[in-house]
């Protein structure tokens, strides 16, 4: 869509917003700060040796597989940074969640907003990644429910 944008404009058109739940980094995914983050600490939470290890083979598969496959993650993180459909963007996201922090969604949020786009978001103290739904299921399906209203993909509250 980026790279030819009138033959991809009719399809674009079609979006009214997006929807992220617990959106993963390729900054999270090999690598962590003093406190363990990532996909190595979401697998192994409790074991550094096997954090470590799996962390080794990441970066390797990064370096190694550069052209194959994580010149491809990079470029997919450009786009959320771009919001190339200049839709709004509801992002889910927790406290606690070790493979798409809360500082990561932050960044992209205020990245986002200071581009001039909508950011709904909701960020939870405790939920598991990609588990905000099953903890919170009301709060959950309310958000997402008024989101969608707000983008007219639901018709307003009372109608059907």
């Amino acid at each position: 869509m980026k790279s030819d944008k009138t033959r991809y404009q009719p399809i674009a058109d079609k979006f009214s917003g997006q929807i992220w739940d617990s959106l993963a980094d390729i900054t999270q995914i090999p690598v962590g700060t003093q406190i363990p983050v990532g996909t190595p600490a979401a697998m192994f939470p409790n074991n550094k040796i096997l954090q470590t290890i799996l962390k080794s083979y990441l970066v390797f598969h990064m370096k190694a597989f550069d052209k194959i496959a994580t010149c491809h993650y990079r470029e997919s993180r450009d786009a959320f940074f771009e919001n190339i459909l200049n839709v709004p963007m509801l992002i889910f996201g927790s406290k606690i969640d070790p493979v798409a922090t809360e500082e990561t969604l932050r960044s992209l949020k205020d990245h986002l907003e200071s581009k001039g786009s909508k950011v709904y978001w909701k960020i939870w103290d405790d939920s598991p990644h990609v588990s905000h739904l099953f903890k919170y299921p009301e709060e959950y399906t309310q958000i997402t429910t008024d989101y969608l209203r707000d983008m007219k993909a639901l018709p307003p509250k009372g109608r059907t």
